[in-house]
């Protein structure tokens, strides 16, 4: 498997950046960072920090921790940033304001381009060997709880880089054609889908909506039953053996 079908960006990221006095930056980037900020990947508590100097001068009315009214102030500090999902955003800004020395701290946010891939739909993978379309088709028929599947191309034709989605795969068409794929195992596809993937010379494996999803249920089973052993609940969890497919072939 090479990466998904179809990558999924979860929520929108933004980027801090916040002026602190040297002498409390790293009480302030500590607590910054127990807030659950500054995740890239499989890292936490990720961030940078730059030194420089910031001026200021208080006006009439303020209440300055460093400097008096009237006075420029020149304060060596330190340039704290990190990256902040946007669900932390409003938490972040509101934590920020409440431990930073300054009456009023300086900072920026910036929406970035970039955004935090969760997952996503489908996987593209390349076979251990060159194999025939029908060939193939044979070994979903062998591992998918299904008797029927249908062929939508060169039957015939050799292949090796294959995508494959359970369920419905019309919304995903695009993206088979743009990954350059030689065949789209997939639950369903209607006409025009299947159309469109042969145009563009990809041959297509359809082999039912509940054979290509029932496979993921004991993973999922797995799933849950590490679950309930991390929370110490007690429970069983089963697959159930009564679903069938509801659609049949009726031959002549």
């Amino acid at each position: 498997i090479e990466r998904a079908l179809s990558a999924k960006s979860s929520e929108k990221l933004y980027k801090i950046s916040v002026f602190v006095p040297e002498d409390n930056f790293e009480q302030f980037r500590e607590r910054m960072l127990d807030l659950g900020i500054g995740a890239i990947g499989k890292y936490s508590r990720c961030s940078f920090s730059s030194a420089g100097e910031g001026t200021f001068e208080p006006r009439e009315g303020a209440n300055p921790t460093i400097g008096k009214i009237g006075k420029l102030e020149k304060v060596k500090e330190i340039k704290f940033e990190t990256i902040v999902p946007s669900h932390l955003l409003s938490k972040t800004i509101t934590t920020m304001k409440t431990i930073h020395p300054y009456e009023e701290p300086a900072y920026d946010i910036y929406l970035l381009e970039n955004s935090e891939i969760d997952g996503g739909f489908g996987v593209i993978g390349t076979l251990p060997k060159m194999m025939s379309v029908s060939d193939v088709a044979e070994l979903c028929m062998d591992k998918l709880p299904t008797n029927v599947v249908r062929i939508s191309g060169d039957s015939g034709k050799f292949i090796r880089k294959v995508a494959v989605l359970g369920g419905s795969g019309d919304s995903f068409v695009d993206d088979v054609i743009n990954s350059a794929v030689d065949l789209f195992i997939v639950g369903e596809l209607n006409h025009h889908s299947a159309l469109k993937l042969k145009e563009s010379e990809i041959a297509s494996v359809v082999a039912g909506h509940f054979g290509t999803e029932w496979v993921i249920l004991p993973t999922l089973r797995d799933i849950v039953l590490k679950i309930f052993d991390k929370y110490d609940i007690h429970g069983e969890v089963k697959i159930s053996e009564i679903e069938e497919p509801i659609f049949y072939t009726v031959k002549k």
